[in-house]
């Protein structure tokens, strides 16, 4: 897998994993579960520029309960790191020197 795609796979699967627990604590089937992510790539500058994700149950919810499930998804750790952006540092050391305490 490329970074991207295991970048999306990180998201599908952190999404995942909280709809599970959610369905799960308010008893809603999740038997044949599908959770389906969908991504563009654009350029100047290349980056991911849009993503869909697509959660499949077995049964039809309510609206209530649809709106539920979209708003647990979209507060997973990964999705939260893409809306608030981790203060992110690079830079470059020899192997020579010792890393920073």
């Amino acid at each position: 897998m490329t970074p991207p795609e295991t970048f999306i796979a990180a998201l599908g699967s952190c999404m995942g994993v909280y709809v599970l627990n959610y369905c799960k604590n308010v008893q809603i089937n999740t038997n044949d579960m599908i959770l389906s992510v969908r991504w563009e790539k654009a350029s100047n500058p290349a980056r991911i520029s849009n993503i869909e994700v697509e959660i499949c149950l077995p049964k039809m919810l309510s609206e209530e309960r649809r709106q539920a499930i979209i708003k647990v998804a979209e507060h997973c750790l990964v999705h939260n790191t893409i809306h608030i952006p981790p203060k992110l540092q690079v830079s470059v050391v020899s192997s020579e020197e010792e890393p920073p305490a």
